[in-house]
């Protein structure tokens, strides 16, 4: 109980001093901004410009602190890589260990798929992600240990050496043509699993919206349905990411940009198997179907 409580205390801590941060960043001296907002009745918050120069620079040397502080135990973020899904979700194992590698990971793939895109959004809440890995593995613990289980089995005895950074084995190109039918009925129940997994947790991700997009490519505000397109794009995109890697890809492919291209090829059907009366049946075939063409 009390490590719960202590986890979940440090998850807040982190989004309020990100959230934090980034107000800051826009209320800097040089940052070209509105400035600081006026009070009701729309008179300014200082009477003489001068002072509100001074607030801003005071916020500048407060930015810049906060910016040189966070150097001091740096991550490299361009090493994360989307995980199989049984690297995040362990019905029977350490649910704080998983848990915040979920939410770690997802927060810089998140990043990188809003770099990807040029958007622009309200900061990136870790609580988000710690909800949805909460829910996945209480609505959908059997269907997870089946594909851990599954996986441990595909890839006992395998030679590490053959993908070290993540310990599973490259696919063979020849394998699908040769392989016996009863590989082949193991390879379609292991898809049908990730699909059923990857559209239960889109599903989970539009339920909570990790990110909420505010502008696109330097644009004016975006419309409620320019908003909800391009969230769809996002989680749908991460949700597509972990799914291919759990299908055993080549090491050196990038899954975040494929997974992406993928989801945006296809995204008007994603948006309305998502807005369907049950998203998770209508949004399974979809992602079976990407995770075939593309494992």
């Amino acid at each position: 109980m009390l490590r719960d409580i202590s986890e979940d205390m440090r998850i807040k801590l982190k989004d309020r001093l990100r959230e934090m941060h980034h107000t800051l960043r826009a209320h800097r001296h040089d940052h070209g901004g509105p400035g600081l907002p006026f009070l009701p009745g729309g008179q300014p918050p200082f009477p003489l410009p001068e002072i509100e120069g001074l607030i801003g620079r005071a916020i500048s040397l407060f930015d810049n602190t906060i910016t040189v502080a966070t150097t001091l135990a740096p991550y490299d973020d361009s090493t994360v890589r989307p995980r199989p899904l049984d690297a995040y979700f362990d019905p029977d194992g350490d649910r704080h260990t998983s848990q915040r590698a979920f939410r770690r990971d997802m927060y810089y793939l998140t990043k990188a798929l809003l770099a990807r895109f040029t958007i622009t959004s309200r900061p990136i809440q870790e609580a988000d992600f710690a909800s949805v890995h909460t829910t996945m593995l209480r609505q959908h613990k059997n269907l997870l240990r089946l594909e851990r289980r599954a996986s441990c089995r595909t890839h006992k005895g395998r030679s590490s050496s053959l993908n070290e950074h993540r310990n599973y084995p490259k696919t063979d190109s020849t394998f699908w043509s040769d392989a016996p039918t009863e590989d082949k009925n193991s390879t379609t129940q292991k898809i049908a699993r990730l699909a059923s997994l990857c559209a239960a947790l889109t599903a989970e991700f539009l339920r909570v919206r990790p990110v909420q997009p505010l502008t696109h490519e330097g644009n004016a505000p975006l419309t409620f349905e320019a908003k909800n397109r391009l969230t769809i794009l996002i989680i749908a995109s991460l949700a597509l990411g972990l799914a291919l890697a759990s299908a055993d890809p080549e090491p050196e492919t990038d899954l975040l940009d494929m997974a992406a291209l993928a989801i945006e090829a296809r995204l008007e059907r994603i948006i309305c198997a998502c807005h369907a009366s049950d998203p998770i049946s209508e949004l399974t075939p979809i992602f079976a179907m990407l995770i075939f063409l593309l494992r």
